[in-house]
């Protein structure tokens, strides 16, 4: 709502509830009469699979906005996520953001004739990558082996799991400008950012001594990108029978 004519805000929040469920089949044979006879219960030999896996996220967020006079404007937002690829010694993970831009070509001050708009802007916040389903619980698959001369099911250590498994946690810094030239005939947009990933998922060796053989993952890793983006774009000829739209784009990246 508006405050008064200088001060407007605007809040909001909500829910997100986010649930994936995979469900597969599958039946193979070998050793068919013949082409035509196709069907898997003609083979001599026919096998089945399955699997299954499911994932819940729920996240809340809140977020509040703020303008000044139609050219400065603030953002503040956090969110709160679980979810149930976490470990069972870890619960709830928090992200927040905030963000700041500022039209400074419509203050008083700003006198440069050659520039039509400028905004600076900037922001920072964070957002996490949860691990796969079912990556922190230790769990155990089925096999077959011959007792005698009887085929039988058996049990085989699977995965290890984690219970401090969490999700990863990226935080990014952006600060950058965009504006118009010479009366709308030249556009940029300028952005530099510094991105960098904590708790970053990782797969290690199970124990030895635990009985497992295969790997688990773990939040050791860490990463960064840095760079620049850079766009401009004009109308180097523009007539009533024909336009031309001119853009160039230059972005770098150090990870």
């Amino acid at each position: 709502h508006d405050l008064n004519d200088t001060w407007s805000t605007t809040a909001s929040g909500g829910m997100q509830l986010t649930k994936r469920k995979r469900d597969s089949y599958g039946v193979s044979g070998d050793g068919f009469v013949a082409n035509t006879l196709n069907l898997i219960s003609s083979a001599a030999i026919t096998s089945a699979s399955q699997g299954f896996s499911e994932q819940t996220s729920l996240g809340f967020y809140v977020q509040e906005q703020v303008g000044y006079k139609d050219r400065l404007f603030g953002t503040a937002a956090v969110r709160i996520d679980d979810n149930s690829a976490f470990g069972r010694d870890f619960s709830l993970v928090v992200y927040p953001k905030a963000s700041l831009s500022w039209v400074i070509s419509d203050e008083s001050f700003f006198n440069v004739g050659w520039v039509d708009d400028l905004k600076l802007r900037g922001a920072w916040g964070q957002a996490g990558n949860a691990p796969a389903p079912f990556s922190a619980d230790r769990n155990y698959e089925t096999s077959n082996a011959t007792v005698g001369d009887v085929a039988v099911s058996t049990l085989e250590t699977n995965d290890f799991g984690n219970p401090n498994l969490k999700a990863e946690t990226g935080s990014e810094l952006e600060l950058g400008f965009e504006g118009s030239l010479f009366k709308g005939k030249i556009g940029l947009d300028f952005t530099v950012y510094n991105k960098s990933t904590k708790d970053a998922l990782l797969s290690v060796d199970d124990p030895p001594s635990s009985g497992w053989t295969g790997s688990h993952l773990v939040n050791v890793g860490e990463i960064n990108n840095k760079g620049i983006e850079l766009a401009i774009n004009t109308t180097p000829l523009r007539r009533s029978f024909l336009e031309w739209d001119l853009t160039a784009s230059i972005s770098t990246n150090k990870n």
